[in-house]
């Protein structure tokens, strides 16, 4: 069984540098000794005249596990406290299906059917084939209708052949319906040659990866002319999602509804620079790939979905993962992808399943106790609990709400000056007026923002606070209504957010 120091961090592979690496680290351990700063102050410029991008009401969303369908009384239609935490964070959202299950999965279409012969062997031991069944497709079905919610559905290239996908997209399609937003085929393909996802050879590379997914796609549209794809769901190789960009056939394009990658903070769990100083401070490895996101939607017009991440793989650090400086990353990340061109991001959760994902362990867990409270919720997971036990929102929950405050907005342009470099602002405008969204990172500093609105000072009637007792906080996260009004400036706290309407 590999350990977790193993796992190499993927910030860290993305940037190849160790030596930027250590340096950063030193930082992020002076900004933990900081002493506490007094207020200090910005300027923040609204303006609507510059046409800005349009965010999809599904922005937010949430990944699981295609195992978590196997799961009795998880996704389905009677579970409404599940069903009510969803429409909580958002009306409309998306429910990515994948993760490493779902690459050792396989459709049963009748309980007596065997499984079929599978082309590749599974990469652990540990991690075993399951079935997939019409009943758990029809209590999904019953699930996401009363969510509103669409679905982003992965299948099986890890271990399966395209015939059996074939197969199985034209179920999930007719049991999913509308409901059905795309398919994709494969998880994390970039790591088959490695780790715990080693399902082909050391030769493993994008040209076969490419060569395979177009067989793949091809062969399901001939059952199902229809289908819509995404790809290439990557973890870490960034240069795989701009080769599939442009390697994708001409014939092949009308069937591709964007681009498709994960994105985790930090890892593993025991890495030394998985903090939660390390966590709130910028990371170049998003504007990398921002940056490249940009030029290929210029030339492509293909929009980025973020369809896994969370604040650290491997099922979450905790006392990082599930504490409040979660959420408020998570409120930051969401809103600079989004403003960037990216149309959606799913945190990855669930609770058992995540385990088996992971070879059986919770790699971040250090006692008993720990490890108990893992197979109730990942550390990571937004929200924790089983139909038996109930279920409980993390910090991380409320993160994720405070962002879809901007969904189904068209945003403003937010110039900062004088600014903190851990203050972000984002704004969008509807039919309703104008929604603003200050998150203020700093573990230190309380900040005072001067704002106007198309060259008025702003003035907004209604004001949310996302807070809690602390940065490293478990529990009592607030997302609450604070009376009062604002008038041209605001103070925000160290370690809070501020979602403020007109």
């Amino acid at each position: 069984m590999p350990k977790a120091r193993q796992y190499p961090n993927r910030r860290t592979l993305l940037l190849s540098a160790p030596v930027a690496a250590l340096a950063m680290t030193r930082k992020l351990r002076a900004a933990e000794l900081r002493p506490h700063i007094a207020s200090a102050e910005a300027t923040l410029s609204i303006s609507t005249q510059e046409r800005r991008r349009f965010l999809p009401r599904t922005l937010c969303g949430l990944s699981l596990e295609t195992a978590a369908l196997a799961e009795p009384g998880v996704l389905c239609p009677d579970n409404h406290e599940l069903i009510a935490l969803h429409r909580g964070i958002a009306s409309k959202g998306i429910l990515r299906l994948g993760g490493n299950t779902s690459d050792v999965s396989w459709w049963q279409a009748e309980n007596s059917f065997p499984m079929p012969q599978m082309l590749h062997s599974p990469p652990s031991t540990h991690r075993h084939f399951f079935a997939i069944t019409p009943e758990q497709l029809q209590n999904l079905k019953g699930f996401v209708d009363q969510t509103g919610w669409d679905v982003i559905w992965g299948l099986n290239l890890g271990t399966g052949t395209a015939e059996q996908a074939a197969v199985e997209a034209i179920a999930v399609t007719k049991i999913l319906g509308k409901s059905l937003m795309a398919f994709q085929i494969g998880n994390e393909p970039d790591l088959f040659n490695r780790y715990g996802h080693a399902m082909r050879g050391q030769n493993w590379n994008f040209p076969y990866y490419l060569n395979e997914w177009i067989h793949y796609a091809r062969i399901i549209l001939k059952s199902y002319p229809d289908a819509v794809f995404m790809g290439p769901d990557t973890a870490i190789s960034d240069d795989w999602i701009n080769s599939f960009a442009y390697g994708v056939p001409e014939d092949l394009r009308p069937h591709l509804l964007g681009l498709s990658g994960h994105y985790y903070a930090e890892g593993p769990p025991d890495a030394p620079e998985s903090t939660i100083a390390h966590l709130l401070t910028d990371s170049p490895v998003v504007q990398n790939r921002i940056d490249m996101l940009k030029t290929i939607e210029e030339k492509t017009h293909l929009p980025f979905f973020m369809t896994e991440g969370n604040s650290c793989y491997l099922g979450g650090k905790p006392g990082v993962s599930d504490s409040f400086a979660a959420a408020l990353w998570a409120t930051d990340y969401i809103l600079r992808m989004a403003q960037n061109g990216c149309n959606s991001v799913c945190f990855h959760g669930g609770a058992s399943e995540v385990e088996h994902a992971n070879n059986e362990q919770s790699q971040g867990a250090r006692n008993d106790a720990e490890r108990k409270r893992a197979k109730n919720g990942a550390f990571y997971s937004p929200i924790a609990g089983t139909p038996t036990t109930g279920y409980q929102t993390r910090p991380l929950y409320y993160g994720i709400k405070a962002a879809a405050a901007l969904a189904g907005t068209t945003l403003a342009s937010c110039m900062l000056k004088d600014a903190d470099p851990e203050l972000t602002a984002y704004a969008g405008h509807d039919v309703n007026g104008l929604t603003l969204i200050l998150v203020n990172r700093s573990l230190s500093n309380d900040l005072h923002v001067n704002m106007t609105y198309d060259g008025k000072p702003a003035e907004f009637s209604k004001i949310q606070r996302l807070s809690a007792p602390s940065v490293d906080a478990l529990d009592n996260t607030r997302l609450e209504t604070v009376s009062g009004q604002v008038a041209g400036q605001t103070s925000i706290p160290k370690a809070s957010a501020l979602i403020l309407k007109t």
